[in-house]
């Protein structure tokens, strides 16, 4: 019989680490963001974000049940370091 190999690893039996997620480097224009979208471009947790949320450091609103991140609000709050 033959090991059986795990799918996402490169040896029989053995599984890989995943990569941490890093935050996009470019936030863009957009008016709002999902909050899975908020959170990958962000680099923080939905609990971070959440907390943000409620301490008024970033403006949220619901359509039709689902949080949306305001735009320009993120982009305040992540601003990319700007090169000198």
């Amino acid at each position: 019989m033959s090991n059986p190999v795990i799918a996402g690893s490169d040896k029989a039996g053995v599984r890989q680490k995943r990569k941490k997620k890093e935050p996009s480097p470019i936030l863009g224009d957009e008016l709002s963001y999902t909050l899975p979208t908020a959170v990958r471009i962000s680099g923080s947790s939905r609990t971070g974000l959440y907390k943000l949320i409620a301490a008024g450091e970033l403006d949220s609103f619901k359509v039709q049940g689902r949080r949306m991140i305001d735009g320009p609000s993120l982009r305040r709050r992540f601003r990319a370091p700007v090169a000198a």
